[in-house]
């Protein structure tokens, strides 16, 4: 490429851009991509609304506080609290957490500063492989 040459984004000259027919499956999988993302984010609000929707006799009765931080749960009164299923569950990710980072960095570290070359790749895809499969 000449030293003044002008380039078009991408870092290809201008007159060499693309023509439009060999664009268009790009722009075809940009906005139905970009479709599906906002037919999930649109899924995602109609499930909270639903999900508050239904909640809201339950709510209404005993008030998000008293649900929230209350031990009982006695289907035949009417009476729920949820604390137990917050705790689990708070317990349940912090335990997570605490046994998957230090595992996740020290990975990670060996992986770009200790591994030798030639088991740097193999072990790479190894890891990737494992992350996408949980």
């Amino acid at each position: 490429m000449e030293a003044g040459a002008v380039t078009a984004g991408g870092g290809r000259p201008g007159i060499g851009r693309l023509p439009l027919a060999s664009r268009l499956p790009d722009q075809v999988l940009k906005w139905g991509l970009t479709g599906i993302a906002i037919a999930i984010l649109i899924l995602i609000a109609y499930f909270f609304g639903r999900l508050i929707d239904q909640a809201q006799p339950v709510l209404s009765h005993q008030g998000v506080g008293s649900f929230v931080f209350k031990n009982d749960w006695d289907v035949s009164r009417d009476i729920y609290g949820a604390l137990p299923l917050i705790v689990g569950t708070l317990i349940t990710s912090a335990t997570a957490l605490i046994l998957g980072v230090p595992v996740a960095v020290g990975t990670a570290l060996f992986l770009t500063e200790l591994c030798p070359r030639r088991l740097r790749s193999p072990l790479t895809i190894t890891v990737e492989l494992l992350a996408s499969r949980s």
